[in-house]
């Protein structure tokens, strides 16, 4: 059997920074297996510092989902912290409200508390 080990790199992202600011490159809409995603959350940490990226979010759907894991209750964060903060990503806290128009679906960020979201009308959501 031969063992292949996986080369982990950095493919840096060559944004012109402008003079006084300081340039992140982010993803900010992310899913992981806590939703409809196919990975667990330190992996998209993982790929986003071997992408270039700066700063991420983890949104997956706060209303739950089918391909949701079952028992886990929004723990993403606190799953990926460890390698973000090895990596030197930023790791902000987010959801993804999926409702019907209106309001829709759009992505919450900064948040401190992801289940605060889940209520039956979005107005009343609290971060």
């Amino acid at each position: 059997m031969n063992d292949v080990v996986r080369q982990h790199y950095r493919q840096e992202i060559l944004i012109p920074g402008i003079p006084g600011y300081i340039t992140l490159k982010c993803d900010f809409h992310i899913h992981t297996v806590f939703s409809d995603g196919s990975v667990w959350p330190p992996v998209r940490v993982s790929e986003a510092w071997e992408n270039g990226l700066d700063a991420i979010s983890i949104t997956d759907h706060i209303e739950g989902h089918p391909k949701k894991m079952p028992g886990q209750k929004r723990t993403q964060y606190e799953v990926a912290l460890p390698i973000a903060l090895t990596t030197g990503i930023i790791l902000v806290r987010g959801g993804e409200i999926s409702r019907s128009m209106p309001p829709g679906h759009f992505n919450a960020l900064f948040l401190k508390d992801v289940d605060a979201l889940d209520v039956p009308d979005v107005m009343d959501a609290r971060h």
